[in-house]
């Protein structure tokens, strides 16, 4: 028997007719480009020259970097430019993957098991030149697949009044995706759009 209060139209919901936040202002919006480093990013990156214990084959790694360099870069760089036009507005910031730790001690388990040790201040921490920072924007180096967990990126938003996050990397499985669930878990009033290249699906 159903209670006396139950409310069928607040038991199920339709998702379409929930109400969600209008388009944001650029005042109100932010840009995150996520570990676009040379670490994975490059062809002299670590991950690529041993250095990383999660290498992919010989094909995938040729098909990485055609993607990377065929669409994925240009996409950044329109990005960047459409969040950096007009002066004040959209909010940029970067993550890369780097220890603060010159001993590596603060890297997270994930890093550490996918064999991403990169030493604070290094050449693989740096951001590719195609997503390069302008100066002002932070850069945020984190230990672990969510910058919401291991960096002060979510202070930095609500600071800045951020509502809505549209979030950008190389490969959209882990580290974007995973930032993307994060921004839902944090609370708040905002809205998230993932924008991506699937680069690294198999050909």
């Amino acid at each position: 028997a159903l209670r006396a209060d139950f409310r069928p139209d607040l038991a199920l919901r339709d998702p379409a007719r929930a109400a969600r936040p209008g388009p944001a202002a650029r005042q109100r919006a932010a840009l995150l480009m996520v570990d676009a480093q040379n670490f994975n990013c490059d062809e002299r990156g670590a991950l690529y020259s041993g250095g990383g214990a999660a290498r992919i084959s010989r094909e995938e790694e040729k098909h990485f970097f055609a993607r990377l360099s065929a669409s994925v870069a240009d996409n950044w760089q329109a990005l960047l430019e459409a969040a950096r036009a007009g002066g004040e507005g959209v909010v940029v910031l970067h993550t890369v993957m780097a220890s603060q730790d010159g001993r590596l001690r603060d890297t997270g388990l994930d890093y550490r098991a996918s064999g991403f040790l990169i030493p604070p201040g290094s050449w693989d921490a740096r951001p590719v030149a195609t997503a390069a920072p302008l100066r002002g924007e932070p850069v945020l180096p984190k230990t672990s697949s969510s910058p919401f967990a291991t960096t002060a990126l979510d202070s930095l938003l609500r600071s800045a009044g951020v509502t809505h996050l549209i979030v950008a990397g190389c490969v959209t499985d882990q580290c974007v995706a995973v930032t993307t669930v994060s921004v839902c878990v944090c609370g708040g009033e905002r809205d998230w759009s993932g924008v991506g290249e699937r680069c690294m699906e198999r050909p």
